[in-house]
């Protein structure tokens, strides 16, 4: 393994950000679920006005897998953001 100065400092702030993301995305799922519900008892749509704000990325997904239902999406491609943080990824670790 690699060593170098504010390498434990780095590794928390990962740590950090990973647990911070999972909350997001629980919490994106919550709504999601909210919505569906509010959905089918009164008639509105907003799921789909959640879709159509970018609200619901990766959540549909996450929601199917978890409750066997059909997922919509991308099928099964990375997301835009995933390609990014792939490419900064790939930027930062590359031998200069």
């Amino acid at each position: 393994m690699m060593d170098f100065e504010g390498k434990q400092e780095m590794v928390q702030n990962v740590e950090k950000n990973g647990t911070m993301y999972q909350r997001f995305t629980a919490l994106q799922q919550m709504a999601y679920q909210m919505a569906q519900i509010l959905d089918s008892q009164m008639g509105t749509q907003m799921v789909q006005a959640m879709a159509a704000q970018g609200l619901l990325e990766g959540v549909e997904q996450a929601a199917g897998a978890v409750s066997g239902a059909p997922t919509g999406g991308n099928g099964g491609q990375p997301s835009g953001i995933v390609e990014r943080a792939r490419a900064q990824a790939s930027e930062a670790t590359a031998p200069r």
